[in-house]
């Protein structure tokens, strides 16, 4: 039984490649989405404007480079597109 989180669904991923893909693996989490959900700083700027900070994610703003090799095969293994990070953060700052 795993978690949701990247650890869950890498211990998950790493189970069966080590015991089949006839082996069972129970995924529970007290989530209703998978993939974990990392802290996030969120304020509300002088101006009224909500200004989201890095949590531990700050590592995606750049994972083709900050991730091992073993994580970036993990990731795309689970599916996880890469390049699609490349669009979820504000370059302009």
């Amino acid at each position: 039984m795993v978690g949701c989180g990247i650890s869950g669904l890498a211990t998950a991923l790493f189970w069966r490649q080590e015991h089949g893909d006839q082996s069972r693996i129970l995924i529970l989490d007290n989530h209703g989405d998978f993939g974990g959900h990392a802290k996030r700083n969120e304020f509300t700027a002088p101006d009224g404007r909500l200004l989201i900070g890095y949590g531990i994610g700050e590592a995606l703003e750049a994972p083709q480079t900050n991730f091992s090799e073993v994580v970036c095969g993990l990731l795309g293994k689970l599916g996880v597109d890469l390049t699609r990070f490349d669009t979820a953060f504000d370059q302009e700052i």
